[in-house]
């Protein structure tokens, strides 16, 4: 962070992993604050880490499976093209999304897609001087509107400053049951009362906080509020937030707190040991669909990793998620419309692989390798009935392969090479 001030505090674990710019009050525009994006057209902390990397959204296919997205160049612009899957003579469309770099793009529902943007850069005048900001966002994208927006998850306005946040906040769940809506995690301004002066009325403390995003209107409302520990939360798939992870820093230990009765008060469940140089080693990763067990990555006494479940009640830890006795996990991938982690990573043959949690994801992984020749397969999309999906082969030489499958008419098409 740039600069400092004797009315601003800190929490120094969140800002490291926000990454956070203190500008001089009312000198960012609308327009700066958002990023500008065209119209019409193992160790970091578990808010940058899951939001960055655990996403396996290169081309992605709508829940109802009626078309898939891409992110091509255009134009020599990337743009977010769509495919109809049924009707080959349906010409694609295309979307110019600016000078933003596009890193993930997921389905929100039938009609909406979230993206994360990287790279936008602006100037602004900081408590330090000029500084160039490179800012990370999470975008929207409605086929009703056939526009772009940004997605406000990170309040900018302090009680002496305007901040900026260089990260754009984790993505826990998108909620099929409230069509439109998707759940964040995100640092955001606490003003500190203090007895006011003439001269000051209060400082500015930043907080990690959970928020329900309207994709729409591209508003949220913050659900939880964090406390000065507070370093992560989770939610499951329905929207609702089960769990908060606060830092002890003397100890050395993230406290798991679970929701009482999924409402009400957090109640201690267990507590995660920091590694001997302070690194977050475990940690809570999401939420099974199936039993509602918190699912843990969690480092082994041999250095190696596994996933495991957490009991919600009792906080008791399960055995390994993962059947595969030989399987070494060296990293997982998070599904947001599942608000879960659907498949461990490892390596297979000198690439990386993926092992699916879900028997019938496995089954279907296991055949298409088959049908491909051997290559490792990422299955990066299903739609919500499971029948269609979009496959990612994994080559050695000449470029990873997609392929959209449907396994009701047995049809398995290259659609893109990359």
């Amino acid at each position: 962070m740039s600069g400092s001030s004797s009315q601003f505090t800190c929490n120094r674990r969140i800002l490291a992993a926000a990454a956070a710019m203190v500008l001089a009050a009312g000198t960012a525009s609308a327009q700066q604050r958002a990023g500008a994006v065209n119209r019409g057209e193992p160790d970091a902390s578990l808010a940058e880490d899951a939001s960055k990397d655990h996403f396996d959204a290169n081309i992605v296919i709508s829940p109802d499976g009626q078309r898939y997205a891409e992110i091509r160049t255009v134009q020599n612009q990337p743009a977010l093209v769509f495919y109809s899957v049924e009707d080959a003579s349906v010409a694609p469309r295309a979307y110019l999304i600016g000078d933003i770099d596009v890193s993930a793009v997921l389905w929100a529902d039938d009609e909406t897609l979230i993206l994360r943007g990287e790279g936008q850069e602006i100037q602004q005048e900081t408590v330090a001087g000029l500084q160039t900001v490179q800012l990370e966002r999470w975008l929207t994208f409605s086929r009703k509107s056939e526009k772009f927006d940004v997605i406000d998850v990170a309040p900018q306005g302090g009680r002496q400053y305007t901040y900026f946040f260089e990260g754009s906040g984790k993505l826990m769940a998108t909620t099929p049951n409230s069509v439109g809506d998707a759940i964040f995690a995100a640092p955001e301004i606490k003003i500190i009362r203090v007895e006011a002066s003439r001269f000051t009325g209060g400082s500015d403390e930043v907080v990690y906080s959970a928020f329900k995003a309207d994709l729409e209107r591209t508003r949220k409302t913050r659900l939880e509020r964090g406390s000065g520990d507070t370093i992560d939360w989770v939610a499951n798939a329905n929207g609702d937030i089960v769990a908060r992870i606060d830092f002890d820093q003397p100890r050395a230990v993230d406290k798991v707190f679970v929701k009482r009765d999924g409402q009400g008060r957090f109640d201690l469940k267990l507590e995660l040991p920091r590694a001997a140089d302070g690194r977050r080693r475990d940690r809570i990763v999401g939420v099974d669909p199936a039993t509602g067990a918190l699912q843990a990555w969690i480092g082994k006494s041999d250095g190696g990793f596994d996933l495991v479940g957490v009991d919600q009640n009792s906080g008791a830890v399960s055995g390994s998620l993962v059947t595969d006795a030989d399987l070494v996990p060296i990293g997982w991938s998070f599904d947001p419309a599942k608000a879960a982690v659907t498949a461990v990573i490892h390596r297979a043959g000198g690439m990386i692989a993926h092992y699916y949690l879900d028997e019938d994801l496995r089954a279907l992984q296991g055949s298409l390798e088959r049908a491909l020749g051997g290559a490792p397969v990422i299955i990066t999309s299903t739609s919500k009935d499971g029948v269609r999906a979009i496959a990612r082969v994994l080559r050695s030489e000449g470029g990873d392969e997609f392929y959209l499958y449907d396994a009701a008419s047995k049809r398995l098409e290259l659609v893109s090479r990359k």
